[in-house]
């Protein structure tokens, strides 16, 4: 993501960024759809209405995001909280494209590929599989966990690792 970044133009950029931020799922359900006013400035949170399961939900946001929302709503035109040229988005497709073969990736890429990457970072460090399950909107973990739950030899080994050297069938 970051090596795409670099590569990206401010607007793609910056819809690459709430992508990450806040797991919105891609396109003008949610990602292009969201606007300035769906954030409550106090409680540090998105309140994101999902096309999809037409269910509303809220998304936690971090302080240093806030701070990249506030800036941003100073410079944006349309209320949307990504836009291009004081207009709404429909797509980004050619515009991350460019950015991917500007930095040399040669795999397909999409914005859900941003989504998944938040789910998994989540989980990966630690996250509670509820709380991501919520925040991305999915009905159950379940869901979250057969997307992007995947078994990383890592995370196996911590796991195993919770079990102290000490420990014996026995000594239970």
């Amino acid at each position: 993501l970051r090596k795409i970044q670099e590569h990206a133009k401010p607007h793609l950029k910056w819809a690459l960024e709430v992508a990450f931020q806040t797991g919105l799922r891609c396109g003008e359900s949610e990602l292009f759809a969201v606007t300035f006013e769906a954030v409550d400035w106090n409680r540090q949170n998105l309140s994101v209405y999902a096309t999809k399961t037409k269910t509303w939900r809220t998304v936690p946001l971090s302080k240093e995001f806030m701070g990249a929302l506030k800036a941003k709503q100073g410079e944006h035109v349309s209320g949307r909280i990504v836009e291009y040229k004081g207009k709404p988005v429909r797509s980004m497709k050619k515009a991350l494209q460019k950015a991917c073969d500007a930095a040399g990736i040669t795999y397909p890429v999409t914005f859900y590929d941003v989504r998944h990457l938040f789910a998994t970072t989540l989980l990966q460090r630690g996250a509670d599989p509820m709380s991501v399950a919520k925040v991305m909107g999915h009905a159950s973990t379940r869901m979250t966990l057969d997307q992007y739950g995947h078994a990383m030899e890592s995370e196996m080994r911590r796991a195993i690792g919770l079990l102290s050297q000490s420990e014996t069938v026995e000594s239970l």
